[in-house]
């Protein structure tokens, strides 16, 4: 991400630049298994040379508009339904939408190739829009599950939401999440976690159940012979 974009910080009145925050702040994300607004704990951020970056200008169908390299992972909405990661540069007009503030998805409208920072074949198109020359990568808790809110600069109202970096592009593919007992768990937890078994309690009471048992040990075991001391003591009377 380009080092003046801004992200919005819990607790924070105002949107601060990606460059700015620290590793245990939560930032404003896109929680894909919720459907809602999320505050997500960074884990990472770390400032990059991008002299051998390339870069692109996503642009959505509302005016909204975000630099990114072209290799960024971002989780579009596709027309037919569903949602996969892929790379920014491969993001499709009229196919892909990404999620904004308003909680909408939006159509991408076009993916405007910006090049790399002081490269003289720059393209004609990215001269308003020079490549930056640092770039920032901001990774988040539960990266498949959270995209995080980034606008282009502080002057700006809009944003648009795009993965973490320390998303694989590859391995999300792979990963799912799901709801276990009200809680939400990863695949690994999911199949970890044994479900327990719980007794069936009996209808009778647990009187009758201890008599029960009683009369089951003493199956099949002999009676010792009642006492003569009684019949003794009637014929000595």
């Amino acid at each position: 991400l380009p080092p003046d974009a801004v992200v919005w910080v819990e607790g924070q009145s105002v949107p601060s630049k990606v460059g700015d925050v620290g590793s245990g702040q939560r930032v404003l994300c896109y929680d894909h298994l919720a459907g809602g607004l999320k505050y997500s704990e960074v884990v990472d951020v770390a400032t990059h040379d991008a002299s051998a970056s390339e870069w692109v200008a996503v642009k959505l169908e509302d005016g909204t508009e975000l630099k990114m390299t072209s290799d960024h992972p971002v989780y579009p909405q596709v027309e037919c339904g569903g949602s996969a990661v892929v790379k920014a540069g491969e993001l499709q007009p009229a196919v892909h939408s990404v999620k904004v503030l308003k909680l909408v998805s939006v159509p991408v409208q076009e993916v405007q190739s910006v090049g790399r920072a002081g490269a003289e074949s720059a393209p004609i198109e990215a001269a308003q829009k020079p490549a930056p020359s640092e770039r920032v990568s901001l990774s988040v808790r539960q990266p498949d599950r959270h995209s995080v809110f980034v606008g282009p600069g502080p002057s700006e109202k809009t944003a648009m939401a795009v993965a973490s970096a320390n998303v694989d592009t590859e391995e999300a593919a792979r990963q799912s999440y799901a709801v276990k007992n009200t809680f939400v768990v990863g695949p690994d937890e999911f199949e970890a976690t044994p479900t327990p078994h719980r007794r069936r309690a009996g209808s009778a009471p647990a009187t009758t159940r201890f008599r029960a048992r009683s009369r089951g040990r003493g199956r099949g075991v002999a009676r010792p012979a009642p006492s003569s001391s009684r019949s003794t003591r009637s014929a000595s009377s």
